[in-house]
């Protein structure tokens, strides 16, 4: 009976302890994002079996489900909370001007007001989503001002006359008899408090545009005071050439297109393809300035070897350094070695050969020179056989002998012929009027 009683008592320890174990649970955490213990039980040490805790939402969060959880049997109820980020109304219109507004308007994101060009921002126009909705104050969009208009000398306002005027309201002027307006006739009150553009001046008719001079240059049209389109024509000394335009004429704001200048003419350094100068090049060279040119090696010039620097700053025709090219040779009685060519370059060779039965006089070889010539042709003579050879002439003596026979001959001829003429039965005739006619 007493052995029963001790494990009575033993069990119901037992089971005490078990109760006390199971009776208590740690302090409650959650891994829910932008959920946190209330202020209430996070300061609380323990939680025994059956209590409760609430857990609530960071600021700027709402909650949706219940925040509570239960200790039971050592451990927490699960957690049904949910904070969903809180979303602010639209933050309305502003007249004149607009939000600068993000995709989303929660908490957290801040707006910003522009104001219309013409109008300026009334306060820092900077808004923030908070907890409670928009912060501030709607924004306040302001027109800009402009003081009183400008004035002008020898001129008037036709607007009326104020001591302000509002974004976008404009002035108009008008010239006295006699003047003329220089700019525009009209301002207009801009953005920045200002009139733009600058106000215009009222120039006097009868000396609108200044005086010109042109250095090393000469012109022709009225004299000074110049009015309104006059007219004005330039030209150059010779040795200068016309930068700018050579006519302008007398306009509201001064002489259109701007005065010409005389410059010195200078021609740059001539060039050409295959050749270069004889004398050291200079980069600039004055007017009337001459050069001479010199092909390359294997070049022919065509066109003049001297230039001249003009009087458009540009040279006269420059010459052209052309390849030497000679035509294919020919001889008579003969031809090339080798297959022939329609041209050749310069110092090509090429090789003759006589037709059979001739023979070569010259050099066989003749080559393309600088006047795209060739070098002396070579001649084929008929060959002659010792048999066909022309007979020797007489010699020196025999030539003589035959002269001085031919020149006997010819004497008696003429003495015979001059007897028989003095023989005639006129001859008496001739003794008495020429009486030394027949004597010999």
């Amino acid at each position: 009976m007493l052995r029963h009683n001790h494990i009575l008592s033993a069990t119901w320890i037992l089971c005490i302890a078990s109760v006390q174990t199971h009776a208590e649970c740690p302090k409650p955490t959650t891994t829910v994002k932008n959920v946190v213990l209330s202020d209430e039980d996070i300061l609380k040490a323990s939680f025994p079996e059956g209590s409760t805790a609430k857990f609530q939402c960071i600021p700027g969060y709402s909650r949706q489900g219940s925040p509570t959880v239960t200790c039971q049997d050592g451990q927490w109820t699960p957690l049904a909370l949910k904070c969903i980020i809180k979303v602010c109304a639209s933050p309305g219109e502003v007249a004149n001007g607009y939000y600068k507004l993000p995709d989303e308007l929660v908490f957290g994101v801040h707006i910003e007001a522009v104001c219309n060009t013409g109008y300026y921002i009334i306060g820092s126009g900077v808004r923030h989503c908070t907890a409670n909705g928009w912060d501030g104050r709607e924004a306040v969009c302001e027109v800009v001002k402009c003081g009183s208009a400008p004035k002008i000398q020898s001129g008037t306002s036709l607007s009326e006359e104020k001591s302000e005027y509002e974004y976008g309201n404009i002035v108009t002027y008008i010239c006295n008899n006699g003047y003329t307006l220089k700019g525009s006739n009209i301002l207009t009150c801009r953005e920045d408090e200002r009139f733009h553009p600058d106000p215009p001046e009222c120039i006097e008719l009868a000396n609108v545009c200044p005086k010109l001079i042109i250095e090393n240059g000469q012109k022709t049209g009225p004299n000074p005071p110049y009015k309104l389109k006059s007219h004005l024509t330039f030209k150059c000394n010779e040795g200068f050439i016309l930068s700018g335009s050579a006519d302008v004429t007398c306009e509201v704001d001064g002489w259109t297109p701007l005065p010409p200048k005389c410059e010195e003419i200078q021609c740059f350094k001539p060039q050409i393809t295959n050749g270069t100068l004889t004398a050291e090049a200079k980069e600039t060279y004055k007017f009337k300035s001459a050069v001479r040119f010199k092909c390359n090696p294997g070049f022919t010039m065509q066109g003049n070897e001297e230039v001249t620097c003009g009087s458009n700053a540009d040279w006269s025709p420059l010459p052209q350094c052309k390849e030497i090219q000679c035509f294919k040779p020919q001889i008579t009685n003969g031809i090339l070695t080798a297959e022939a060519k329609e041209t050749y370059k310069f110092k090509s060779t090429v090789r003759f050969k006589c037709n059979p039965g001739f023979t070569m006089q010259g050099n066989e070889d003749v080559t393309c020179g600088s006047n795209a010539d060739w070098s002396p042709l070579p001649q084929c003579k008929v060959l002659l056989t010792p048999s066909a050879s022309p007979p020797q002439p007489p010699s020196h003596t025999w030539w003589i002998v035959v002269l001085i026979v031919v020149v006997i001959i010819s004497l008696c001829v003429i003495y015979v012929c001059y007897r028989k003429k003095c023989s005639r039965k006129d001859y008496v005739a001739n003794v008495v009027t020429n009486p030394e006619e027949c004597d010999l």
